[in-house]
């Protein structure tokens, strides 16, 4: 029973769905007011004692609380059946009951619970043997409710919950099913895995090691971040201090302590940050990490996001370099080519990590690919680079970011078929292309625009992931171009094709996520979702607020209505 805000008491029925949402366990509750129910088995039951009393009217009685069962059941608000609990074989039901079917009524008559069911229900066991069973439960007197997948005649499943209960009758055994169609609620519970499952894949996937915490404790890690932090499993890391995992000092003298927890205060405060930090395994090996912080919001409550890199072999290219260069100085006649190609390994060192910041920077797809395209042009000397996207649906290469001496996006080249010039040519051959013939080339379509620019070179890269292309990354030149130009362009486009996935699957994840939410808010049944550790409400729908008669303020931190 429930009390209204008013006062009044009304039974009502309530499930309990085990829910568990960001590493913690809740309980969705879903309530339904059920008087008009209990209501008219009060009057059935009335009904049945004003007959037993009425032994010399008892035809005409009969016939009268047969007419008043039949409007209960045809008017009732779920799907009703009465049928015979001997034989199984439907004596009657309501409209609901015959739509829930996919039966017309005169047809009713002439089935079973078995002729609308599947042959094996989901728990593995046949239909016809476990309606018996349950049938025979409510012919003892007993008021199952349970679960049921039944079957229209087109073969569609229809997931519901049912209610038996025996109806006196003298000389029949007579059940009633009273059958509430589950299907929408089960989509929202298939929504809501669904999206929890894409963010653990992508969390539980990542390459980079992953680390959720507050001010306090770490809360969650991936096993990314468990292998770079020397760990056996994520209870080594769990519960404990960020700073915990490194040593007393960083390398510049400072305190761990005090310095971790400056990081952290700048990134509640700013949104992110980013810096290295010197981590120290359990069995005391340092690790250099590369740490970019975001401040999100998790399970309700504010957290922090840390990305970290393990770059033990970056320092030792930073290393190897300074030893590098005294070799250099000692070595005269090596001096010049060995400083170009130092200069050449950091240009390209720095290119890829700087696309790798831009691509981590949690920004927009297309600004996101516009800072890459602007490090291609800075970094590979080029006249112009863009980035095309495939829309696969139509074949056809779109413009997402240009930089250098062109940057429009809506331009004769801004869409590009597959297969067309040389762009759309890249994308269907799956092949880099380089040329340093571009006015005399017969895929550049404006050869007037490449003489006039004084355009020599031109270099191309699919952007390929599995075997799929999304898209195609090139430039344009003022010199001629050297074939390690295709290495830098071809690890550039993997980390970009990679930055796109992600960036659609957290585009995704997030429409996933507002999806369950539009569709939570604007159930007509009563939601609310509470924490399993104190009972707390953390989330009520509109319909549950709007029944209760509370404010949605009124909800928060209260553990049940009063």
């Amino acid at each position: 029973m429930a009390t209204r805000y008013a006062g009044e008491p009304f039974p009502v029925e309530v499930l309990l769905t085990p829910l568990r949402l960001g590493g913690r366990w809740l309980l969705v509750a879903s309530s339904r007011d059920i008087s008009e129910r209990r209501k008219a088995e009060r009057e059935l039951l009335e009904l049945n004692q004003s007959l037993e009393r009425r032994v010399e009217e008892r035809t005409a009685a009969l016939a009268t609380s047969e007419a008043r069962f039949r409007a209960l059941v045809e008017h009732a608000p779920e799907a009703i059946v009465v049928f015979d609990g001997d034989t199984g074989r439907f004596l009657f039901g309501n409209g609901h009951a015959c739509a829930l079917y996919g039966v017309p009524m005169e047809r009713l008559a002439e089935l079973t619970p078995t002729d609308v069911s599947p042959e094996l229900q989901p728990n593995g066991r046949r239909s016809s043997e476990l309606a018996r069973e349950i049938m025979d439960e409510a012919l003892a007197g007993g008021t199952p409710v349970f679960e049921w997948i039944h079957r229209q005649p087109d073969g569609r499943l229809i997931p519901t919950e049912v209610r038996l209960l025996r109806l006196p009758a003298e000389g029949q055994n007579l059940i009633r099913a009273s059958i509430i169609d589950n299907t929408e609620r089960k989509r929202a519970e298939q929504a809501l895995r669904e999206s929890e499952e894409k963010f653990r894949a992508l969390f539980e996937g990542s390459s980079h090691g992953v680390v959720l915490h507050d001010e306090k404790e770490i809360l969650e890690v991936n096993p990314a971040a468990v292998r770079i932090m020397g760990c056996e499993s994520p209870q080594d890391l769990l519960g404990k201090h960020p700073t915990d995992t490194s040593a007393p000092f960083q390398p510049n003298g400072e305190s761990s302590a005090v310095l971790g927890r400056e990081h952290i205060q700048k990134c509640l405060a700013n949104g992110s940050a980013r810096f290295e930090w010197m981590s120290r395994t359990l069995g005391g090996k340092d690790v250099p990490l590369e740490v970019a912080l975001t401040r999100i919001q998790w399970s309700g409550r504010q957290v922090i996001q840390a990305f970290i890199t393990d770059i033990t072999e970056r320092k030792h290219a930073e290393r190897a370099l300074r030893e590098a260069n005294q070799e250099l100085r000692r070595e005269i006649e090596q001096r010049t080519r060995a400083e170009e190609s130092l200069k050449e390994r950091v240009r390209m060192s720095t290119l890829n990590a700087e696309v790798a910041v831009a691509l981590n920077a949690g920004t927009e797809l297309r600004a996101m690919l516009q800072q890459c395209a602007e490090l291609v042009v800075r970094h590979l000397d080029a006249a112009f680079a863009g980035i095309w996207t495939l829309d696969e649906a139509i074949q056809t290469l779109e413009l997402q970011a240009s930089a250098g001496c062109y940057t429009q996006l809506d331009g004769p080249h801004s869409r590009v078929s597959v297969g067309q010039y040389k762009i759309g040519f890249i994308a269907q051959q799956r092949k880099p292309h380089l040329t340093n013939s571009v006015q005399s080339d017969p895929r550049v379509s404006d050869k007037e625009w490449a003489a006039r620019e004084g355009m020599v070179a031109f270099a191309g890269y699919p952007l390929l992931l599995e075997d799929r292309v999304l898209g195609v990354l090139a430039l344009f030149a003022r010199r001629p171009l050297a074939d390690d130009v295709l290495q830098a362009l071809g690890s550039v486009a993997d980390s970009i094709a990679l930055g796109i996935e992600h960036k659609r699957a957290q585009t995704a994840l997030a429409e996933s996520e507002a999806r369950f939410s539009a569709a939570f808010q604007a159930s007509p049944i009563f939601i609310a979702i509470a924490r399993m550790s104190d009972g707390r409400f953390v989330l009520v729908n509109d319909a549950f607020v709007k029944w209760a008669d509370y404010t949605r303020n009124e909800f928060w931190g209260e553990t049940q209505l009063s």
